[in-house]
């Protein structure tokens, strides 16, 4: 008897362009997507997207606000104005911030669609399938592992049972990259934060804020999100010497959401998939 052979994946059903910044949140998009039946390319700035819908057809775009050289609102005003297949395409803002006013600056721009951070399997299925036709839908396997002693008040463990359900439906190691990514991630900003603070940059200190705001609410760290927040609206404001203050508390979370991660993560089986770093000191001096 011939020996069985594993079954061909099926072939992607629709082809999205994730136009974002964040490494994080490209992987964790991306992942999310292809469990859709997705292929996925990746542009890291608001210029990349653009010359990657120049060289090809995408079904739809995913759209982050706020990107380096070129913002999502003018990158998709440029897409628009190339006209033909760039003036139809289906193109989703994604932001973090969910203001008064942001969904209508983003229809202006030419965008089709609004999409709030952290958005969830559910969501961007919604999304594609509002504005691109639908063949079946894919299932995904539910129920993770929860370590105990979690700290439920600093994370969103439904967030995190969402990435362990990835990980186990066929994206293995997908939270110990994001995890490491973050990580990563997340000392630049903290790093940035402190040189904004020392040099009175507030715009630079909302960046940072807006960006680590972002991650983490990604991957499901509140605590994290939410003390970005209130970085973020002092630095818009130019309360700086307020925000100052904020700094320790952020490092101490960053270290508290790193060791929740390695907790679950340690939980899982197979060797440690990476080695942390100790933690980051912010001197507020």
């Amino acid at each position: 008897m011939a020996p069985a052979t594993a079954p061909s994946p099926p072939a992607p059903r629709w082809r999205v362009l994730v136009a974002e910044d964040s490494v994080v949140s490209q992987r964790l998009v991306s992942a999310r997507l292809g469990r859709l039946g997705c292929e996925v390319d990746v542009a890291a700035s608001g210029r990349e997207a653009i010359e990657r819908a120049e060289e090809g057809c995408y079904d739809i775009i995913f759209m982050d606000c706020c990107m380096p050289e070129v913002d999502g609102l003018d990158a998709t005003r440029e897409i628009r104005r190339s006209g033909g297949w760039g003036a139809q395409v289906p193109i989703v803002a994604m932001t973090a911030n969910d203001e008064p006013g942001d969904r209508e600056r983003c229809l202006a721009a030419g965008m089709t669609d609004y999409l709030a951070k952290p958005a969830s399997r559910e969501d961007l299925r919604r999304v594609v399938e509002r504005h691109v036709p639908s063949p079946t839908e894919s299932s995904e396997p539910r129920g993770a592992a929860r370590p105990a002693g979690l700290e439920t008040a600093r994370v969103d463990m439904e967030m995190l049972a969402q990435l362990q359900a990835m990980e186990a439906a066929g994206s293995p190691g997908l939270l110990a990259d994001l995890t490491r990514d973050f990580n990563e991630d997340s000392r630049e900003r903290l790093d940035q934060m402190e040189r904004a603070v020392r040099s009175t940059d507030a715009e630079l200190l909302e960046s940072a804020a807006h960006s680590l705001e972002g991650c983490a609410s990604l991957l499901g760290a509140r605590a994290l999100a939410e003390r970005c927040r209130d970085l973020e609206a002092l630095a818009r404001s130019g309360r700086l010497r307020e925000a100052r203050g904020l700094l320790p508390g952020i490092a101490r979370e960053h270290e508290s959401i790193m060791s929740v991660l390695g907790a679950v993560i340690a939980s899982a089986p197979g060797p440690p998939p990476f080695e942390r770093e100790g933690p980051l000191q912010v001197s507020c001096s």
